[in-house]
């Protein structure tokens, strides 16, 4: 599985979480289409609510995958990356999702470096995606 990971400490981490995102960045994180059709269906507040609860990862779903990759725990990744990818794909979240649905395929081959690797890139998604989110008023 090939990764171009971004890491915490790099520019190109530090574009992806700098104050200024562009359309880009935006269809790179978010499908705007399905934040859309969640809005409609429960509303704003509702998405919102949700959302936080994503956010806040008040499931546990991001600590436990998290876990797993520092751990190299390959058992546990499939599981785990399925879980997260529903709940991101359901919310509009395309980079957590796109991580999440890599790892549910091609995590059992993974070995502690790339897991580590990986870990560092879903904890640059998430941060920036919720950062985008609060910029467009919805976290």
């Amino acid at each position: 599985m090939p990764t171009e990971t971004p890491r915490p400490d790099s520019d190109d981490a530090a574009a992806l979480s700098g104050p200024h995102q562009g359309a880009g960045d935006i269809a790179a994180h978010l499908d705007i289409g399905v934040i859309g059709k969640v809005c409609r269906s429960i509303g704003v507040a509702g998405y919102r609510s949700v959302l936080e609860s994503f956010l806040a990862d008040a499931s546990g779903r991001q600590a436990a995958l998290l876990a797993a990759l520092d751990r190299a725990d390959l058992a546990a990744l499939q599981g785990r990356a399925h879980a997260l990818k529903g709940a991101a794909a359901s919310l509009g979240l395309t980079a957590v999702r796109s991580i999440a649905e890599r790892l549910e395929c091609d995590g059992e081959s993974l070995d502690a470096r790339a897991c580590a690797e990986v870990a560092a890139e879903l904890r640059v998604r998430l941060q920036t995606t919720g950062e985008l989110l609060q910029q467009m008023g919805f976290a």
